[in-house]
């Protein structure tokens, strides 16, 4: 089942175009790798997917279902969750508060937060240590994991996430891409964007390559790993 289809998507930035006639599609269960260069467009598709921005042309299609240009929110109802990248906590809150704000205006998430919580927690044990401190007190690995725990909480069916491991250590890099793995196994489809391209095409089946606001290589995760122009642009072989 196509979860999300994107056809010929154009995004101006008042008269600057940064995106041009994208096109991509993910199905049900997938995990899928968005990179490129930085500036290439890769968070400005994600935001335009999410509704944070709205296209100058083109659709996006959520479930087969026309989402172009849509109020954010709703969008979340409809069981599409973004990780910004910058992560976008609630810094004065606690640990808790912020992972409980995910789920606060989803009558649906709501009702069975105390299960989706335990579920995040299991999957970041930090996370459970320290529920009642600050959210801008943890490190840059905690807040990441705390900003993926609160997209949780809206029990998606697909999740965007944008440089979760910018800046992290390797060992947080790890728990960062164990987490998702589990996602993963949950059903949840994944639409990834890191800076680690290698990294990346090696957790997901399938990858796209973004340059100067296009979408120009596609296909396997493989088949990316294996083309000699992507290993010299993008991994450095």
């Amino acid at each position: 089942m196509t979860i999300l289809d994107i056809e010929g998507v154009n995004l101006h930035y008042g008269t600057v175009q940064v995106l041009w006639d994208v096109s991509m599609r993910l199905e049900e269960g997938e995990a899928v790798a968005l990179v490129g260069a930085n500036a290439a467009g890769k968070t400005s598709l994600m935001r335009t997917i999410s509704g944070l921005m709205r296209p100058s042309g083109g659709r996006v299609a959520l479930f087969g279902e026309d989402i172009t240009g849509r109020d954010p929110a709703e969008i979340v109802r409809m069981g599409l969750s973004h990780v910004p990248q910058g992560r976008f906590l609630f810094p004065q809150l606690t640990v808790r508060e912020n992972i409980e704000s995910g789920a606060a205006y989803l009558p649906r998430a709501w009702q069975v937060k105390d299960r989706t919580m335990a579920w995040v927690i299991d999957l970041f044990p930090r996370l459970g240590e320290r529920m009642g401190q600050k959210a801008g007190t943890l490190s840059g690995g905690e807040q990441q994991m705390l900003a993926i725990a609160r997209a949780l909480m809206a029990k998606p069916r697909i999740l965007l996430v944008d440089e979760p491991c910018l800046g992290l250590a390797p060992i947080m890099v790890k728990a960062v891409f164990d987490a998702l793995g589990e996602i993963k196994k949950q059903g949840i489809t994944l639409l990834l964007v890191e800076q680690n391209v290698w990294k990346s095409l090696e957790f997901s089946e399938r990858g796209y390559v973004m340059e100067n606001g296009r979408i120009v290589h596609r296909g396997t995760s493989a088949e990316l790993l294996a083309d000699d122009k992507i290993r010299k642009a993008y991994l450095g072989l």
